[in-house]
Order: structure tokens, then sequence, then C-alpha cells
């Protein structure tokens, strides 16, 4: 669900794992294989894309040790557009998550589950 006021899109990370307090997931199936971190992190870049704005463009890449342009991705919306995602335990998804978002720019906060209050905290990270 995107808030414009707060310029946030709010997702859960996978669907059918935990009850989230969401309606649209990264992944609305289960994963077949979490040790697949290809698949996952490519899945992760096609979401940004779609519903983040992230496109392909040419630049230098992070830690790029001379000035040749590439092919990267971007945040053409820089800034314009924070991803607040529930999580759901599963490490490998999560990591892949946070590694697609710091290299390309999304600003990102997590939701956590609080087992002791049973409320979700935010952890942002970016």
């Amino acid at each position: 669900m995107y808030n414009q006021e707060t310029n946030a899109l709010t997702v859960g990370l996978i669907r059918g794992r935990h009850p989230l307090p969401v309606d649209e997931y990264i992944f609305d199936n289960a994963i077949e294989d979490v040790h697949d971190y290809k698949a996952i992190h490519d899945h992760i870049l096609a979401f940004l894309q779609e519903k983040v704005g992230m496109r392909q463009a040419i630049g230098q890449g992070i830690n790029q040790n001379d000035y040749t342009n590439i092919n990267i991705y971007r945040n053409i919306y820089r800034g314009a557009k924070k991803l607040v995602v529930y999580v759901t335990g599963l490490t490998p998804v999560t990591a892949e998550l946070i590694a697609a978002c710091a290299y390309n720019g999304v600003f990102l906060t997590l939701m956590n589950y609080n087992t002791a209050t049973g409320e979700y905290v935010a952890q942002e990270i970016f």
C-alpha cells in the first residue's frame, strides 16, 4: 500500500508465512529454494523496478575502482519513495532485500515482530 502522505510503500516480504497487516507482498508465493540467492535477488530487483521506480541507467557502481560507465540500477525517484517491509524471519531473503536496497539507494525500514508486546517495531535501515 502506497501512502502519499509519508511517501512510503508498505508491503510484506513473503505471503503466507505469518499474518501481516498488509495487502501486498514482494513474494506472493512460498520460496522453493531459500539458498537460490540469485533468483531471490532478481525477484526483489524486479519488484523494486515495478513498484519503487528503479530503472537501469549508465553510471558508476558502488566501490568501482575507475570512472568507466556501466549499466547500473538507479532509483529514479531517489528519496521520493521509502520502502517499509514487514519481515517474516527468513534471513536469506531479508539479507537479499537489504543488499538490493543498499545497492540501489532505496530507503528501507523493516517492521519486526516483538513477541513480548505482540506489536511490530520499526527498524530504519537507511
